[in-house]
């Protein structure tokens, strides 16, 4: 699968610099394709950490970027932090 990646945010952590992307990828369903957009996050030490396919609206996954960046979610936190946000944005429509 070949992943496109956004820079959105950077930010410094504990020495560490800290940079947000959107991601924005294909996947196949049923012999169609759908482009999707997920967020990842890269810290200048090495490590990273990424989910795709969270979205099929750019705009809701740069939003998520920018919430990212502003709690310094590293990529040790970010799948806990992004189902905690799904969560509480499913929990919304209920």
């Amino acid at each position: 699968m070949d992943v496109k990646y956004t820079h959105t945010h950077s930010a410094r952590l504990k020495g560490q610099e800290i940079g947000y992307y959107v991601t924005e990828c294909e996947v196949p369903v049923e012999g169609r394709a759908y482009t999707r957009f997920g967020v990842a996050v890269r810290m200048s030490g090495g490590d990273e950490g990424e989910l795709l396919d969270i979205y099929g609206d750019k705009s809701r996954a740069a939003a998520l970027a920018d919430t990212l960046c502003r709690c310094l979610v590293t990529p040790t936190t970010l799948k806990d932090v992004v189902e905690d946000t799904l969560y509480k944005e499913e929990t919304v429509y209920i």
